[in-house]
């Protein structure tokens, strides 16, 4: 699923708009999976993903790069208390 949602921040970074249509041609999956994955791209990569109503297509606000570890602050040094506990 990763590289699917690579695949189509990759299209939408090169300053395209594509409809939910031609990202599922473009990924070989159906576009309820696109849809999908655009929300999921929303939610939990936090991803500036809009659509055009008049270009009839969705691309990103600003630039994004999409991180297999988006992690914030908090979330590493969570992760650090319990390397320390671990090692204890």
């Amino acid at each position: 699923m990763f590289e699917r949602l690579n695949h189509i921040c990759n299209l939408l970074n090169k300053g395209n708009y594509h409809n939910a249509d031609s990202l599922s041609d473009k990924c070989n999956v159906s576009i309820k999976t696109i849809y999908r994955d655009i929300q999921s791209l929303k939610d939990n990569y936090n991803a500036p993903v809009e659509y055009d109503n008049f270009r009839k297509g969705f691309y990103f606000s600003k630039p994004f790069k999409l991180s297999k570890f988006d992690l914030s602050t908090e979330d590493l040094y969570q992760l650090a208390v319990i390397l320390v506990l671990i090692k204890s």
